[in-house]
């Protein structure tokens, strides 16, 4: 069926109150309640809001105790922590979710740096330099 979020320190993770329930997909879903995705593929993720204030667009109101299903986009924009975000396959994707991984890979190069391990430029001088030998 799936699982329902946690954050590190082991809370539950709830977006406008309602807890989120996170699915990998092995077959077509209904489309997204809150902006009408539909192109789905098998190993995205749904993400399914259990209750909650229901703060959808029109027709995807969820009243108390009832359930939403939202594409990981529409998670992001309305609470997900983004360590949740997942890119589906024919999604756009998410402009937060772009400039987090571009942090992450800029922080991983930065610490190769640190460890005095050769990084961009330098690995290319450096295999140029044994080229260069008489």
């Amino acid at each position: 069926m799936g699982k329902f979020l946690r954050d590190a320190s082991g809370n539950m993770v709830a977006i406008e109150g309602g807890l989120v329930l996170e699915r990998t997909l092995d077959r077509k879903p209904r489309d997204c309640q809150s902006c009408g995705f539909s192109k789905w593929a098998k190993k995205d993720k749904v993400f399914i809001i259990q209750g909650g204030s229901g703060n959808g667009k029109p027709g995807g109101y969820v009243g108390g105790g009832g359930m939403e299903w939202i594409c990981p986009d529409c998670a992001l924009k309305r609470g997900l922590p983004i360590e949740f975000y997942h890119k589906n396959f024919f999604s756009a994707g998410n402009n937060q979710a772009r400039m987090r991984e571009e942090e992450q890979r800029n922080q991983k190069q930065q610490a190769k740096g640190a460890r005095g391990l050769p990084t961009g430029i330098e690995k290319i001088l450096d295999m140029t330099s044994s080229l260069c030998h008489f």
